[in-house]
């Protein structure tokens, strides 16, 4: 009965880890939070067996993006696909708390007079290791899911701050190894060790205060006033055919702009899927949009274009004179936007039958040519990634280095009330503060908003509803050191996985030889 008292409680613990991480994400963004919830998981990576390590990784981890991937079901209408996604994303953090485990040993088996270093040494190993996690994590199956970074869920915090130097990766790093010093420092006390404790709780301290000052200074050039339109979408049982419903989108988006013209402004931004009838082979799409394209303003917006069997994402710029300038979405959504195992997976889910046409990938940066009006004036270049292409770091970092400005068009009418539009915003949120760039979202059905280059928001819209703003942005004229560095910090990261891989090898032996002598 002790045992099994015992394995109901670490249990217990493990879920509550995940699910405090949870409420650190948006709708909820109690950031607080991540801190007793990532020292939970050093608990739970510091285990004397390895299978308790594994368990307790995986349901902490599991509860956690269970309940983050709720718009999955939502999406594929049915459990199978937040299940299964959940599944597939928790391995990556059985691996880190075995990772995790082999280091704790390796530092545990060290000399004992020198507890305080180790100890550092560990936490930052443990941020080092998290961080390489999620660098996976956003790599494979199928290139990748970052949804879910720890980093996404701390925008409200100080650490945001630390987004101009090093991305998502140093906001991790720190995250986690100050949880990590709490975390020792804590533990210290049952062992009698009072000043080691002491000393590692108020490093933990001193370094997340630190945050809190941390500066990056933006240099900003002319401004641009952009026309935001969230057109809404209507529910597809209004509609007989696809074809009449996407039509319809189109129009809502046309008359959400005329109602808000002829204010003058440089640029009129529509989402993606705004027009999933592809303008550039339909005349009578096209048509529609020249009551907009009167004006003499360059609008964006989405569409598809159609080959036999496959379809592309893309994002274009339309003058009067027609499409000037396209770009293709490089990182279709596996299992949503294209279905890898097609046979099988529509055999499990039949639900899946409906991605009937697999998209492809673009090949090309995300990033746009505008002409802005004037004989003089130079072409505005935006960065544009594309919907789930926002919580890519190194999609988005190329295009920020030669943009002014970041847009992210994105359709998340799918989704429904789900926390995803908000949860896509963190990221847009994120990504300004990165690279020191005014952020645009705009959405069919929300949320759109705008973030400035210091990473506050300035304005949002509400879900499912039509909404119009007009906003004053400043344009980047300089990249960060974040900017400038996103390739760098990826082969690094490669290079610390083998060091962090050979000292959690060394600890498991030196763990097992332990274990031989007792």
């Amino acid at each position: 009965m002790g045992k099994f008292l015992k394995f109901l409680l670490h249990c217990i613990l493990a879920i509550s880890g995940g699910v405090a991480l949870y409420f650190t994400a948006p709708n909820y963004n109690l950031w607080f939070l991540a801190f007793p919830s990532l020292m939970i998981f050093c608990y739970l990576a510091t285990k004397t067996r390895l299978l308790q390590v594994i368990w307790g990784s995986f349901l902490w981890s599991f509860s956690y993006l269970f309940l983050l991937f709720s718009w999955a079901k939502t999406a594929a209408q049915t459990e199978i696909a937040q299940v299964a996604l959940s599944v597939v994303e928790s391995i990556f953090y059985v691996l880190l708390g075995v990772l995790i485990w082999g280091i704790w040993n390796f530092f545990s088996y060290q000399k004992r007079r020198a507890i305080y270093l180790n100890s550092l040494l560990f936490a930052l190993s443990c941020g080092l290791a998290w961080a390489v996690m999620e660098q996976l994590r956003s790599l494979v199956p199928f290139g990748g899911m970052p949804w879910g970074n720890l980093a996404f869920n701390l925008t409200d915090s100080p650490l945001l701050n630390l987004a101009p130097y090093g991305s998502t990766q140093l906001i991790n790093i720190t995250a986690v190894s100050i949880a990590a010093l709490l975390y020792i420092g804590v533990t210290a006390w049952k062992h009698l060790q009072v000043f080691t404790g002491i000393s590692l709780l108020v490093t933990a301290l001193v370094a997340f205060s630190t945050t809190i000052f941390v500066t990056a200074s933006t240099d900003l050039g002319a401004t641009r006033k952009v026309l935001i339109v969230q057109g809404n979408v209507p529910a597809s049982h209004e509609y007989e055919s696809q074809t009449e419903r996407a039509r319809m989108v189109t129009e809502k988006h046309v008359a959400a702009t005329l109602t808000a013209l002829p204010a003058a402004v440089d640029l009129i931004l529509w989402p993606e899927s705004a027009s999933d009838l592809d303008i550039r082979t339909n005349p009578d799409i096209f048509a529609l949009l020249q009551p907009v394209l009167e004006q003499e303003i360059p609008l964006l917006l989405g569409t598809q274009s159609y080959s036999e069997n496959s379809r592309t994402n893309d994002y274009v710029v339309v003058t009067k004179d027609g499409v000037v300038d396209s770009y293709s979405k490089q990182h279709p959504v596996p299992f949503g936007e294209y279905l890898p195992w097609r046979e099988l997976i529509t055999k499990i889910v039949p639900e899946a039958a409906k991605i009937s046409i697999d998209m492809l990938p673009g090949q090309e940066k995300a990033v746009l040519s505008v002409p802005q009006n004037g004989d003089n004036a130079e072409n505005l270049s935006l960065a544009t990634p594309i919907c789930f292409e926002v919580a890519y770091d190194d999609i988005v970092a190329s295009a920020a280095q030669e943009a002014q400005l970041l847009v992210v068009p994105t359709n998340n009418v799918t989704f429904g009330d789900s926390g995803e539009p908000w949860q896509q915003f963190a990221m847009t949120k994120l990504r300004a503060k990165e690279h020191g760039i005014s952020a645009i979202q705009v959405s069919t059905t929300g949320v759109s908003g705008v973030v400035n280059p210091d990473g506050v928001v300035t304005a949002t819209s509400s879900l499912f509803t039509a909404d119009t703003q007009i906003v004053q942005v400043p344009l980047k004229v300089k990249n960060t050191f974040a900017t400038d560095t996103y390739q760098h910090r990826k082969l690094l990261s490669y290079c610390v996985a083998v060091v962090l891989i050979l000292l959690a090898v060394m600890g498991g032996s030196a763990h097992r030889k332990q274990s031989k002598i007792r």
